[in-house]
């Protein structure tokens, strides 16, 4: 499994519905709303790089409301 950071950035006036909308979809474990250039920090999980493709483009940017995402993703260098 390997997890990522979404941000993502909403239309004004729709940060309600965007916000249920992304608690709907399986996978996103965690919804944090920031101040500044992103609306939401979302943390997903899937299964490998294509499922987390998946996710952002078939069902996180088909939100209504759903400007803008960026996407970190977490990696395992070892001891840092």
């Amino acid at each position: 499994m390997m997890k990522a950071y979404v941000l993502i950035r909403v239309t004004t006036g729709k940060e309600k519905q965007v916000m249920q909308a992304l608690l709907d979809i399986p996978n996103i474990n965690d919804v944090n709303v920031l101040f500044g250039d992103y609306d939401y920090m979302i943390e997903v999980e899937a299964a490998d790089s294509f499922a987390l493709g998946r996710l952002i483009t078939d069902q996180i940017r088909k939100v209504n409301g759903v400007e803008k995402t960026m996407t970190l993703m977490v990696t395992s260098i070892g001891n840092v």
